[in-house]
């Protein structure tokens, strides 16, 4: 996984040069890395923008940015979408323009290949069932057409990023050059530029195309893509390339200058041996954003009922996949402790298995949230029949949040807001952040220690990882972000969105500017 935008962190840039090359003095290894004067020219426009928009102290600012991150260009667009309430997206290039001797600081043939690889390997199932009918499908489209675009649309946690992690899987086993991917998620990449840059750093990789002279703005119109997919294409020689994207419904179609061009950009005429295998929710405000013309085949999950052949199979793989759970070589720590439970309550396995089937209506995420919950700790541990669970994933969310609480009148305040945050945010966010945020929104001082104790609770609807030693976290799946925004959900626990949205401004304001240099602040990292 990317780490998170590094405006939420303290990276001390000096010391990692100087660890680097100690015989060099800081500002010439910055000259090397980033041209001579340039880091300063755009530190000061940053700063003097900023500056006037919001009334903050510009050497505060300036201060700030001259100690931290290397990628300069990405550190200072994050550092604005994030704070200043009015950034208008389409003003950034024009505005750094005049800068034309600022790179990033990274190696994307390497780094974005290798983020790649982790965000595939966060979507494998432990053990992947069935879903044959999907490659089966994929296969005979590619055997009947030249070239085309496959397009699996489902509701949330019906398993599409299962099936393309398995899809990759299955071709580097075969070790298949000619197959490319990429993830659009929360706390990764979502944009068409990040998208653009790493499909075509993939494709100069294996094809070994000369990159030549790329235009300005290679990697934000599509050009570029299109250009190296075509001499990618012209040396397949009757074989085929197929590229695998993962949910365009996680895409932000903002970051697109042209709204009626595809979504990433993709071409609406596909070369000769290319396939793209693409997955989004049903949903999805994606209307005129996939033209292909008669290049492309939808499958739709919805399309095939429990009675067809295909509805039939995927009934069998769910029953496969609650299987899995009480197989102790797969998942040994649920088996014996879900056989404990069957023992205590009385119940058949196989009844517990067909109400599964029935509650969770062919739904994956719904399983993956609910099995585990029937071990010691779980909050289905005393639960008495199987058919007293929720119906369906929205209503298992709806469950969850009320056996947490979350709708009582004496329901913990700080565990409210702090949720909330999560799902304003499509980055991790560390633990000191979340926990200024909440001292702001509650009134009162809110420790690291408090914030990692309330999302014990909730850890089975979130992603957490150690950052340089500190805490992060992000909302796990999409679907729960939807049900905290249901209506309904925020009436019940009087949520505010907007105070969320504001008080977070307020936090990161506080943390990059006063941070460092408040000697009563013992929230970086010493609660661990």
């Amino acid at each position: 996984m990317p780490i998170p935008p590094l405006l939420t962190q303290k990276v001390k840039l000096k010391e990692q040069y100087r660890n680097e090359k100690s015989s060099n003095s800081y500002q010439q290894i910055l000259a090397r890395d980033f041209g001579k004067g340039a880091q300063t020219r755009v530190i000061e426009k940053i700063a003097e923008k900023y500056g006037k928009q919001t009334g903050n102290n510009t050497t505060n600012l300036n201060k700030f940015l001259r100690g931290t991150e290397p990628s300069l260009y990405q550190y200072a667009r994050r550092f604005c979408e994030a704070i200043w309430p009015n950034w208008d997206e389409n003003r950034w290039d024009d505005w750094l323009d005049p800068i034309e001797d600022v790179p990033t600081k990274r190696n994307s043939k390497k780094v974005l290949e290798a983020e790649a690889v982790t965000s595939w390997k966060s979507k494998q199932p432990r053990k992947f069932e069935g879903r044959e009918y999907v490659f089966t499908a994929f296969e005979n489209y590619r055997k009947e057409n030249t070239k085309g675009c496959f397009i699996l649309v489902g509701d949330p946690g019906e398993g599409k990023s299962a099936i393309v992690a398995e899809l990759i899987r299955q071709n580097k086993e075969k070790e298949n050059r000619n197959f490319l991917y990429h993830f659009n998620q929360r706390g990764g990449y979502r944009t068409a530029t990040e998208f653009l840059e790493n499909i075509s750093n993939q494709l100069v990789s294996r094809f070994s195309i000369s990159e030549g002279t790329k235009q300005k703005k290679s990697y934000q119109n599509g050009i570029y893509f299109e250009k190296v997919l075509t001499e990618a294409a012209q040396q397949l020689q009757g074989q085929q390339l197929i590229i695998a994207i993962d949910a365009l419904d996680e895409v932000d179609l903002a970051s697109q200058q042209d709204d009626r061009a595809n979504v990433l950009y993709l071409p609406e005429r596909i070369p000769e041996g290319v396939f793209f295998f693409l997955t989004k929710r049903r949903e999805a405000a994606l209307q005129g954003r996939l033209n292909f013309g008669p290049d492309q085949k939808i499958f739709d999950f919805l399309d095939y009922g429990k009675d067809t052949e295909i509805g039939r199979t995927i009934t069998n793989d769910i029953r496969q996949y609650i299987e899995q759970y009480l197989d102790s070589e797969t998942y040994p720590e649920y088996a014996q402790k879900i056989q404990d439970w069957l023992s205590k309550t009385s119940n058949k396995q196989d009844k517990f298995i067909t109400t599964l089937m029935a509650r969770s209506q062919r739904n994956f995420m719904y399983l993956y949230n609910v099995i585990p919950q029937f071990v010691p700790g779980g909050i289905y541990q005393d639960l008495e029949k199987p058919d007293e669970l929720p119906l369906g994933l929205m209503e298992y969310y709806r469950d969850h949040w009320q056996r947490m609480g979350m709708t009582r009148p004496d329901r913990s305040e700080v565990e409210v807001h702090i949720i909330y945050l999560l799902t304003e945010s499509y980055s991790w966010i560390p633990a000191s952040i979340i926990a200024k945020y909440a001292s702001i929104s509650v009134g009162e001082r809110v420790s690291q220690i408090r914030v990692v104790d309330h999302f014990k609770r909730w850890m089975q609807f979130l992603h957490s990882f150690l950052v340089e030693g500190e805490k992060c976290y992000l909302i796990y799946h999409e679907s729960f972000n939807d049900f905290l925004h249901q209506e309904d959900t925020i009436q019940a626990s009087k949520a505010d969105i907007s105070c969320v949205k504001r008080n977070y401004r307020s936090a990161l304001y506080g943390f990059l500017l006063n941070a460092s240099d408040d000697p009563d602040d013992d929230d970086d990292g010493d609660d661990y």
